[in-house]
């Protein structure tokens, strides 16, 4: 799992229940995971299944960012609280007033000393300056121009949340973490799967008959879906046992094409000759995560 030219840790995957996500992060952060958020989960082939389930639509810490990026002047939580959408919308693009409130309203819930630390590490350690707009475009980009940089690309390699153009038109992606604990990608596991296996139309709909079959023999059908998600939620945590034939077949795929699946995800993990560079930054460190074909 480790990628030339990069200091990469063994990565461990963890795979959503309800959502059906695979997300990955270094395998020295897993132990503090799971005693943070106390969850069960099951290992097998470097798989692990939890659960877990947050909002990240509009996460603060994206805006910090990009604030501190428009204002290195910008110090103390209290200062990110009292600015304005329109004080920055001749320099920041990509949100709304609508949106740019959005996340200002995630910053109430966050400690001063975590906003305070993270706005220091940004300051301290960014890669680039002569900074001329910034684009928080979040988790769908809006930008003309950036829809443009990234229109042959794979969705999973353009993860930048916040972008940036330099006075000289160079524009810098910046996947933005909260810390060093977030997990580093949230593909469906389905979806990467489905990459793996030599005939997709035949898995997609073996995966579909199973899952719909499992939730009717549970009374759960189209036309009462919606209103008893939360049961139908449930029903999968049953993973664990051994006992819901949905994981089942996904552990089955997941164990058949292992190989294809780690190597997927290092793909996307550090994406291969992307037209911009491309950045993690873990509210500690600033990570380069495209590479040229050379390095690969």
């Amino acid at each position: 799992m480790v990628k030339k030219g990069h200091k990469s840790n063994h990565c461990t995957y963890y795979v959503h229940k309800t959502a059906g996500k695979l997300y990955t992060q270094p395998k020295c952060d897993a132990k503090e995971v799971e005693r943070k958020i106390k969850l069960k989960y099951l290992l097998f082939n470097d798989i692990i299944i939890i659960m877990v389930r947050k909002n990240v639509e509009h996460h603060s810490h994206e805006l910090i960012f990009a604030l501190v990026v428009c204002n290195s002047l910008l110090q103390y939580k209290e200062d990110i609280i009292n600015t304005s959408y329109h004080y920055y919308k001749s320099m920041l693009f990509g949100c709304d007033e609508d949106k740019f409130n959005k996340y200002k309203k995630d910053i109430f819930c966050r400690k001063e000393n975590e906003v305070e630390h993270y706005i220091t590490n940004i300051k301290n350690n960014i890669p680039i300056h002569d900074i001329k707009y910034v684009y928080l475009e979040g988790k769908k980009i809006i930008t003309p121009k950036l829809k443009q940089l990234n229109h042959h690309i794979d969705l999973k390699c353009a993860k930048a949340d916040v972008y940036v153009e330099t006075n000289d038109g160079k524009i810098i992606g910046f996947s933005i973490k909260q810390n060093t604990l977030c997990t580093k990608s949230n593909f469906s596991v389905e979806k990467i799967i489905s990459e793996c296996v030599e005939n997709k139309i035949q898995y997609k709909k073996q995966i579909s008959d199973v899952r719909k079959q499992f939730l009717q023999s549970n009374g759960i059908n189209g036309t009462n879906i919606k209103s008893m998600r939360q049961k139908a939620n449930e029903l999968f945590y049953d993973g664990l046992e051994n006992t819901n034939p949905y994981w089942n077949i996904l552990k089955k795929n997941i164990d058949i094409h292992i190989l294809d699946i780690k190597n997927c995800l290092v793909k996307n993990l550090f994406p291969i000759n992307i037209p911009y560079d491309l950045y993690e930054f873990d509210g500690v460190h600033f990570q380069q995560l495209n590479i040229s074909l050379d390095d690969a």
